[in-house]
């Protein structure tokens, strides 16, 4: 090979690495604004987050706890209520034998009483009679 056509292979050659120069700059510079792109979506993904969902998260999280709350809440209610149904079971089996005496005496006057009604039939019949009235 002569200086000519080495000097024309160099021309080729430096033309190319000139074109490939150039290549490579728009690349870095497509890549570059693709990552700015990125970096934008990103923001605005977060300053998104921080504006409408953040509170949303929070009222949810604050609702959660208050959700806590309330069935620690239950739960002590529940177990009040279990002793007071013990107290209630023991009081019923205590309050067993004067309920039976109460109805047993009830019985008994519910007797009395109807003897009593019946003793008391002819002096009704009497007070009808307007003349025995003026005795009583």
């Amino acid at each position: 090979m002569d200086r000519d056509e080495r000097g024309g292979i160099s021309a080729e050659h430096a033309a190319f690495m000139t074109h490939m120069r150039w290549y490579m700059r728009y690349i870095a510079v497509a890549l570059s604004i693709s990552m700015l792109a990125a970096l934008l979506a990103a923001v605005l993904t977060w300053r998104i987050y921080q504006d409408r969902l953040e509170p949303a998260v929070q009222d949810m999280q604050t609702a959660l706890q208050d959700v806590k709350a309330l069935t620690a809440q239950t739960s002590a209610l529940l177990e009040e209520a279990k002793q007071t149904m013990v107290e209630v079971r023991k009081a019923a089996s205590a309050a067993a034998p004067v309920l039976q005496e109460a109805q047993e005496t009830m019985q008994a006057v519910e007797q009395t009483t109807g003897r009593v009604e019946r003793a008391a039939a002819p002096f009704e019949l009497l007070q009808l009679i307007p003349v025995v009235n003026w005795f009583f």
